[in-house]
């Protein structure tokens, strides 16, 4: 299967499922978005932060010195918020995070956090979906371009952007934390649509997942503090498979 014949299977069940979800409207402009030739040199990304939400937690998830419990996999977390997508926008397209697992796929993940993402699970399905088809079209560029924060990595090549090329060495995942997926009722249709995608697919793996909360240490937000994310006691909780 080429990257193109993967967007055609997902763009039809994309097409479908706006007929009776709209809010996935903007995401079909992402889908069919080109890029263009552009220089890309991410350096590094902020280890202490203000924020107390969904950035909190990914930085608590990827700064852990511990491999995520998946299941039956564990993953190693190797960046986060690169962007997909070539061009001038500093804005563009990028996944929450990205890692190894111990069997030797790349992991990609769409996180999600409380509530303050409007985003319900079938849009989140999609967002990392759509992602993947980005790094597929791109992976020889991203690779050339060492697409990864330079700065926060100690050996040359932390991965093969190449290896996205063939869907058996990927891993797709939609997480959040469990006040996340207790304030959607509406989780059933990603969980059909991600086993309608594996069976157009056969190869490609999507799996559903409940993280476990940071221990955020709030800071005195007035003093406008920073401070950094940690999963403190739940560091080594293993994460919760929802079930398809």
């Amino acid at each position: 299967m080429t990257a193109d014949e993967y967007k055609k299977i997902l763009r039809e069940v994309l097409c479908e499922q706006l007929e009776v979800d709209d809010s996935l409207k903007s995401l079909l402009s992402i889908l069919d978005e080109v890029g263009e030739e552009h220089g890309s040199s991410p350096q590094s990304y902020a280890i202490s932060i203000k924020d107390t939400g969904e950035k909190a937690h990914q930085r608590a998830i990827l700064l852990s010195p511990h491999k995520s419990v998946l299941g039956a996999t564990c993953v190693k977390w190797l960046d986060m918020e690169l962007p997909v997508i070539f061009g001038p926008n500093p804005r563009r397209p990028s996944f929450d995070l990205i890692g190894e697992t111990d069997d030797g796929r790349l992991a990609l993940c769409e996180l999600k956090y409380n509530m303050a993402s409007r985003n319900n699970p079938t849009y989140a399905l999609f967002e990392i979906l759509i992602y993947y088809y980005h790094i597929w079209r791109n992976a020889n560029a991203l690779q050339e371009n060492r697409i990864w924060h330079r700065k926060m990595h100690q050996v040359d090549n932390p991965w093969d952007w190449n290896k996205f090329n063939d869907p058996k060495n990927v891993i797709l995942i939609v997480a959040g934390n469990k006040t996340y997926w207790d304030g959607w009722e509406t989780k059933q249709p990603a969980f059909e649509i991600g086993a309608k995608l594996e069976k157009a697919i056969p190869s490609l793996s999507i799996r559903f997942f409940c993280a476990p909360d940071p221990q955020i240490s709030f800071p005195e937000q007035s003093a406008g503090e920073t401070y950094t994310p940690s999963l403190g006691k739940n560091d080594k909780t293993p994460w919760e498979e929802m079930i398809i």
